[in-house]
């Protein structure tokens, strides 16, 4: 009998982590216009390599020479949007890591989706693609105060 209940309350258990995980990942999108995007470049620090040769001579002896060059890492390659909605203006940047890596498919002033989840903003391509970036900046629009007519 232990049994039956022991696996009843398991499988709702189970349905009920399913239920909130889906909805966990339900995004509530946003209309908002692309204000900007600027492309930016910044190389990594210089990576140092040693390389050490060791020879032989004919009496037995060793000798080694080691060589040391600079050569340059990684450039960090970023996109940075800038998005106005309705109550708010994000400053956004997506990391290039590879060449095949998906970006924005919009241009200055093209009205777009995006969804604000912590500090990721989603962005949704025409295409059905969804492109996450990480939020730099966020500016609230605050609404001028009402003036009331004086007599």
């Amino acid at each position: 009998m232990n049994r039956k209940y022991f696996a009843a309350a398991f499988l709702i258990s189970w349905f009920l982590l399913g239920a909130v995980h889906l909805n966990a990942g339900e995004k509530k999108w946003q209309t908002g216009t692309l204000l900007s995007v600027e492309h930016r470049e910044q190389p990594a620090e210089m990576t140092k390599r040693e390389r050490t040769e060791t020879s032989t001579d004919s009496n037995g002896n060793t000798s080694s020479t080691t060589t040391t060059t600079l050569a340059p890492g990684y450039v960090h390659q970023w996109i940075y949007y800038t998005i106005s909605t309705e109550k708010s203006d994000y400053v956004v940047r997506q990391e290039i890591n590879f060449p095949w890596t998906k970006t924005v498919k919009a241009e200055t002033g093209d009205t777009i989706q995006c969804a604000v989840d912590g500090k990721k903003l989603y962005i949704k391509n025409p295409d059905g693609n969804t492109i996450k970036t990480d939020i730099m900046k966020t500016t609230a629009h605050i609404a001028a105060p009402s003036q009331s007519p004086q007599n």
